[in-house]
């Protein structure tokens, strides 16, 4: 299985929130990536949690996810 994975978009208001305990070199890789791209680690974080949320629900759903 192939995953295209892709740079966030500009993003809008969010007013809500989900925490996740990570390890420090999770941490540090997830910052590292962010700031090689100039973007906030959440918005980062956000983006690929998202992306893979549509590939999870195409590969056990046919394709349908909202």
């Amino acid at each position: 299985m192939s995953i295209s994975l892709t740079l966030p978009p500009k993003p809008q208001r969010r007013t809500r929130s989900i925490n996740i305990r990570l390890t420090e070199q999770e941490k540090a890789a997830i910052e590292r990536l962010a700031r090689q791209n100039k973007i906030p680690a959440s918005q980062l974080a956000r983006h690929f949690l998202m992306q893979a949320m549509v590939a999870f629900a195409k590969q056990n759903n046919g394709g349908s996810h909202e």
